[in-house]
């Protein structure tokens, strides 16, 4: 009786045990198939896109970025003059309390024109303010008025100037004026790295010391 029910019991026990071994054995041959993880997928696919884009590169035009060397291009301007006229527009930007996002576009804006065209030295600041003219218009709910403009210009140009190199700036730079800032990467970064509000100052700091590179 007792050992016609061996078989039985030994395989009730037995059981569990070659339950056991086989998902070992089947943990052990998916450790040498293993499926790459959510990581491994995301950089695989990241450097695939990459190289999808390098090998399209010739036959796609890319967006229109200032060259980083065109002030050599300007006869009668240097990096001193720019730096002076941003540090300008900084102090303009706070008088009438505008968002960051204008203050960034703004000078995209100034670079793109004068990469494209030669300024005078004395119209040097009538096309920054009009760049944050065309800005405001873009960015914010109530831009300035150009009347508030010439003010702040201490009148060296009239409402008419403004207007007319509004005109030419937008004919030049074809319309053009969506572009990411360095700004809208900042804030997504800081978001990201959960950082405090001492990081998120310092950070903004150095970002907008930036701007007169």
């Amino acid at each position: 009786m007792h050992e016609h029910n061996l078989p039985k019991v030994f395989a009730m026990q037995a059981g569990p045990i070659l339950q056991h071994r086989v998902s070992k054995a089947a943990l052990e041959a998916r450790a040498q198939k293993r499926l790459p993880s959510t990581r491994e997928r995301a950089l695989a696919g990241a450097g695939a896109e990459a190289g999808t884009r390098a090998g399209s590169s010739s036959g796609v035009k890319g967006r229109d970025d200032p060259s980083p060397s065109y002030m050599s291009q300007q006869p009668h301007l240097n990096e001193k003059m720019r730096a002076i006229l941003i540090d300008w527009l900084v102090a303009v930007h706070l008088r009438f309390k505008l968002v960051p996002e204008t203050l960034y576009l703004t000078v995209i804006i100034l670079d793109r024109y004068l990469d494209k065209k030669q300024a005078a030295r004395k119209k040097l600041q009538l096309v920054g303010v009009t760049a944050l003219l065309i800005a405001s218009k873009y960015e914010e709910i109530s831009p300035p008025e150009i009347r508030d403009l010439v003010y702040i210009t201490d009148r060296a140009y009239n409402t008419p100037e403004i207007l007319q190199m509004e005109r030419t700036m937008l004919d030049t730079l074809g319309f053009s004026i969506t572009c990411p800032t360095i700004y809208v990467f900042l804030e997504r970064f800081l978001k990201a790295a959960h950082a405090d509000s001492k990081q998120s100052r310092m950070a903004k700091f150095i970002t907008e010391r930036t701007l007169q590179e």
